[in-house]
């Protein structure tokens, strides 16, 4: 690359626009600042449709993997619950499945390791 003595003023200029585009459009502060013009929609209020979409959860049987698991039942997916415990994924998949509702009985399978 080229040193900033041997460089003629257009490269310099260019250069130096380029680095503070960046420095305005793609810093922490940059983006900050665009972030408030975008529609944040919120995932879980939307008619999201995961119908025909298939996800394997690990440790669905509490804590956020029980959480995520159900969302996606809920959505329509097919969900695989990857669990240590035999005992505890089924209870947690009884809950799941009341939540969702529908065929979820159909739709999330326990899978053992």
């Amino acid at each position: 690359p080229p040193h900033i003595a041997t460089m003629g003023f257009g490269d310099f200029a260019a250069t130096t626009q380029f680095y503070l585009y960046g420095k305005r459009h793609f810093t922490s502060t940059g983006y900050e600042q665009h972030k408030q013009s975008y529609e944040q929609p919120d995932l879980l209020e939307t008619d999201l449709d995961l119908k025909g979409k298939i996800f394997m959860v690990t440790g669905a049987n509490s804590g956020l993997g029980k959480e995520i698991a159900n969302f996606l039942a809920v959505k329509g997916s097919t969900v695989y619950m990857v669990c240590r415990s035999p005992e505890r994924a089924e209870a947690a998949r009884t809950e799941i499945v009341t939540a969702a509702g529908g065929d979820a009985a159909e739709r999330v399978h326990v899978l053992q390791i």
